[in-house]
């Protein structure tokens, strides 16, 4: 489990995925931020792929994990992570919250159609547990603008 290659793999998967858009099974990208359900996605993916899993499979019971159960994979996970992939890791979760907070305006000003995949970044869902526990697991702090938006957007 979270083996340095495997690791490797799936940060360099996950960035593209967030920076260039989702790739699909053919090769094929979707555009960049182009349905919220590729962000929600690229979380659950990071950690399967880091952990050896096929894309299709997860690393826990994703629907239905607690966040304790998150906050366990993710520990777990930070703790196998060299120096560098840790800031990538970092990264990573600055792009999924940038994507999550730009898309949770364009719903608010009647741009984008809201979404069941935008979930509220809360424990309590499945996204919102597994996000915030990786937060807490890389030591991610919210910057003081990050934290007024997400206090509006919830």
């Amino acid at each position: 489990m979270f083996q340095p290659k495997k690791i490797n793999e799936a940060i360099i998967k996950t960035y593209l995925d967030l920076k260039k858009g989702f790739e699909m099974f053919m090769g094929e990208r979707y555009p960049y931020m182009a349905d919220p359900k590729f962000m929600e996605n690229s979380t659950r993916d990071l950690l399967a792929m880091a952990k050896g899993e096929g894309t299709n499979e997860i690393p826990f019971d994703y629907d239905c994990s607690t966040y304790g159960d998150c906050l366990t994979i993710c520990k777990i996970f930070a703790e196998k992570c060299d120096s560098y992939q840790k800031e990538m890791t970092l990264l990573i979760i600055e792009e999924i919250l940038y994507q999550w907070e730009k898309m949770k305006w364009e719903v608010k000003e009647g741009k984008r159609l809201a979404s069941i995949y935008l979930f509220p970044l809360e424990k309590g869902n499945r996204w919102g547990n597994l996000m915030i526990a990786l937060m807490e697991s890389f030591g991610y702090e919210l910057k003081k603008e990050q934290a007024v938006a997400l206090q509006m957007l919830n």
